[in-house]
């Protein structure tokens, strides 16, 4: 049991690192179309557009999706922590 934490937790830890890479490339136009960008995206995409979804409704001019999605998954990490 102590392997399967140890790898959700690595794996929670790529993606807020993944979330907040992104994030800083974003603010460069030409990495648009890199494959960094392309395969972070990939990676990143499945849990912000969730997220996306739900603080639209908060927020209509920015995108604080990867803030809220890097908060659930410290509280994902948190519970894992916790309970496994």
């Amino acid at each position: 049991m102590e392997v399967v934490k140890t790898a959700l937790l690595y794996l929670i830890y790529i993606l807020q690192w993944s979330i907040i890479i992104k994030a800083i490339l974003s603010y460069f136009p030409n990495m648009y179309g890199s494959r960094v960008y392309y395969v972070l995206d990939a990676l990143t995409e499945p849990i912000e557009e969730p997220m996306r979804k739900f603080t639209s409704k908060i927020s209509k001019v920015v995108d604080i999706s990867p803030v809220a999605a890097i908060f659930f998954l410290m509280i994902l990490r948190r519970l894992i922590e916790r309970f496994l």
